[in-house]
C-alpha cells in the first residue's frame, strides 16, 4: 500500500520490489528452517521463525510513512514521459473506498484472474515433489556455478529466488507496456515453462531450470494485481483495497486440496468448495456478468441482496474449510479419479491460458472504472456524471 502511493508512476515497479522481499527473502530460510524442523521438530521451527519474522517487521514498520495528501511526482507536473502517459491513462482519478470497488466489474475479474492464477501456482508447487520422486530426480546432486545441493532442495530454493526477482522485473515490464499486455505475457510463459517441465523433468539440471521458470512467470500476481488495484481503484485506500483481492489467493488455497486429491485418486468433501464456489459465482454474476455481459439492470437493493447472500455462502465455505468436520445440511464427500501430477499439472496450464486471454481480450478493454455514488469536488454531481458531461 505505502509502495503504490509513493510511485503512481511506477506502481509496477515499486509494488514488484515490496513483493520480492516475501518472495526472494525466503530463499534463504528453507535450508536453516529445514534443518531446525529436522533437529528440534516442526513446533520449535514455527515459533522460532515466527518470533524472528515478527521482530523484523515491527521493526521495519516503525520507518514507514504515508505521502501527503495529493502528493505527485515530480516527473508528472512537468512533461511527463510517453511511458508516464500511458500509464496515467488508465489509472482512475477517484479514490474508491472497497464497498465502491466492489461494486464494479474490473475487481471481480480481476479476483478470479489471480484466484485462477494462484491456483494453479500452488498446485504446481505441491506436485513437484511427487513429479521428483516419479522421476527420481529429488534427491540426484545437481551443481550450478559452485552450489551443489539434491535436485529437489535446490529446486525450491532456485524457485523461491527467482519467485522474487521477477516481480520487480514483471512489474518494471508492466509500467511500460501495460498491466494487461504483461499479465497475458506472463500467464503465457507460466504455461509455457509448466508445459516443458513435464516434458524434461527426468533431467535433474532441467528440473530445476524448468520448475524455476514455472515460478518466474508465477510470481507476478504480487506485483501486477496491486499495482493494477491501485491504478483502478486510487491510492487513498490502497492498502485495503488490495487486502480484499489478495483474498483470491485464499480463495485459490481452498481449492488446492482438490488438486491433492485428484493427483492421488482419493476421496474428497467439497461441501466447503460448493460453498465457496456458489458465493463466488453470485458476486461474480451480480457485479460483472449480469451488468457488463448480460447487459441486466437491477436496482441497488437487488444487487446487495445478492451479494450478501454469496458473502453467507463464502463465510459458510471457509468455516468448513476450517472444521471439515462441522455439521452441515448436505455431504459432498466424492472419490475423486486418479490424474496424477500430470493431470494437475495440465489444470495448471489451463487456469494459465484462460487468465492470459482474460487479461488481454476482457480486462484490456474495459474502461477505467468510475464510481456511482462520490460527489465531485463542487459537491454538486455524482463523479459519474461529471465524467460523462466532459468534451
Amino acid at each position: 500500500g505505502s509502495a503504490m502511493k509513493w510511485f503512481p508512476d511506477h506502481r509496477g515497479l515499486a509494488a514488484g520490489l515490496t513483493a520480492a522481499g516475501f518472495g526472494a527473502g525466503s530463499a534463504f530460510t528453507v535450508v536453516p528452517i529445514a534443518n531446525m524442523i529436522t533437529g528440534a521438530g516442526y513446533q520449535h521451527a514455527f515459533i522460532a521463525w515466527g518470533i524472528i519474522q515478527g521482530i523484523v517487521v515491527v521493526i521495519a514498520a516503525l520507518f514507514l510513512e504515508a505521502p501527503p495528501a495529493e502528493w505527485m511526482p515530480g516527473a508528472w507536473g512537468r512533461a511527463a514521459q510517453s511511458h508516464h502517459q500511458a500509464v496515467q491513462a488508465r489509472q482512475s482519478a477517484a479514490e474508491f473506498t472497497s464497498a465502491q470497488m466492489s461494486e464494479t466489474p474490473q475487481f471481480w475479474l480481476m479476483y478470479l484472474m489471480m484466484t485462477l492464477v494462484a491456483t494453479g501456482g500452488l498446485m504446481a508447487v505441491a506436485q513437484l515433489a511427487p513429479m521428483a520422486s516419479d522421476f527420481k530426480v529429488a534427491k540426484v546432486p545437481v551443481t550450478v556455478l559452485w552450489l551443489t545441493l539434491p535436485a529437489l532442495q535446490f529446486a525450491l530454493s532456485a524457485d523461491r529466488l527467482v519467485n522474487g526477482v521477477c516481480r520487480p522485473f514483471w512489474g518494471w515490464v508492466s509500467d511500460r507496456i501495460g498491466r494487461e499486455k504483461t499479465m497475458s505475457l506472463a500467464f503465457g510463459l507460466e504455461a509455457a515453462a509448466i508445459f516443458t517441465l513435464i516434458q524434461f523433468a527426468s533431467h535433474p539440471l532441467l528440473f530445476v531450470v524448468f520448475s524455476a521458470f514455472t515460478f518466474f512467470g508465477w510470481g507476478e500476481i504480487f506485483s501486477l494485481f496491486p499495482a493494477t488495484c491501485g491504478d483502478f481503484f486510487g491510492r487513498k485506500h490502497a492498502t485495503m483495497n488490495y487486502g480484499f483481492l489478495y483474498t483470491a489467493k485464499g480463495t485459490a488455497s481452498v481449492l488446492v486440496p482438490v488438486g491433492s486429491a485428484l493427483a492421488a485418486g482419493k476421496a474428497f468433501e467439497f461441501r466447503a468448495d460448493v460453498m465457496l464456489l456458489i458465493g463466488g459465482l453470485l458476486a461474480l454474476f451480480t457485479h460483472f456478468l449480469a451488468p457488463t455481459v448480460l447487459r441486466l439492470h437491477m436496482s441497488r437493493r437487488t444487487r446487495n441482496f445478492l451479494f450478501s447472500i454469496g458473502i453467507a455462502f463464502v463465510l459458510y465455505g471457509v468455516v468448513l474449510a476450517v472444521l471439515p468436520k462441522m455439521w452441515g445440511p448436505i455431504s459432498l464427500k466424492l472419490t475423486m479419479p486418479k490424474v496424477g501430477w500430470t493431470g494437475v499439472f495440465t489444470i495448471a496450464i489451463v487456469f494459465d491460458l484462460v487468465a492470459a486471454t482474460l487479461s488481454y481480450f476482457v480486462l484490456r478493454r474495459l474502461k477505467v472504472p468510475v464510481p456511482r455514488s462520490v460527489p465531485d469536488e463542487a459537491g454538486s454531481r455524482p463523479l459519474a456524471a461529471a465524467a460523462a458531461s466532459k468534451p
